[in-house]
């Protein structure tokens, strides 16, 4: 942070750098992107990972993205989960997608909504035989966490 005119509104305030483009722009003026916001996206695009821009390459670079992520997002919020014990329910549901599979959540609603979220990004809005298991973790010494692997078959339901 420098003591730089912004290019955006020409007032010399603290300035910020834009990390696509180098243009100064102060805090008023630049947006922010959070790295919590895309949780769930495996393959960030490196100009996406940085997390300030100028108002000029948010638009150009970044809102179409940004928005395809919260659209996938909403989409996996209604996905249809069926547990691998529910086998009875879903066994005329036709299986032709892969296997899905995701490792290392903190916790077992974020290990779900990640599989909701890879079927939802592939078109599916259904997801079968989930199964999510836990496993023990050391940390370091004595203390221990649990981390969640699963696995799920995205299918789509509209289809017979």
């Amino acid at each position: 942070m420098g003591l730089e005119q912004c290019e955006i509104c020409l007032n010399k305030k603290t300035t910020l750098r834009c990390n696509i483009c180098e243009q100064y722009s102060c805090k008023h003026c630049t947006h922010f992107v959070d790295d919590n916001l895309f949780k769930f996206q495996d393959l960030l695009p490196k100009h996406i990972s940085n997390k300030s821009f100028c108002p000029n390459c948010f638009d150009e670079k970044v809102r179409d993205e940004l928005s395809d992520y919260i659209s996938i997002m909403d989409k996996a919020k209604d996905v249809n989960v069926y547990a691998k014990v529910q086998s009875s329910e879903t066994r005329l549901m036709r299986r032709v997608a892969k296997q899905i599979k995701i490792k290392d959540c903190e916790d077992k609603e974020e290990a779900l909504m990640r599989l909701a979220y890879l079927a939802a990004q592939k078109g599916f809005d259904t997801i079968v035989d989930v199964d999510i298991i836990s496993k023990k973790v050391k940390l370091g010494g004595r203390y221990k966490k649990l981390v969640w692997d699963g696995t799920a078959t995205p299918i789509d339901s509209t289809k017979k």
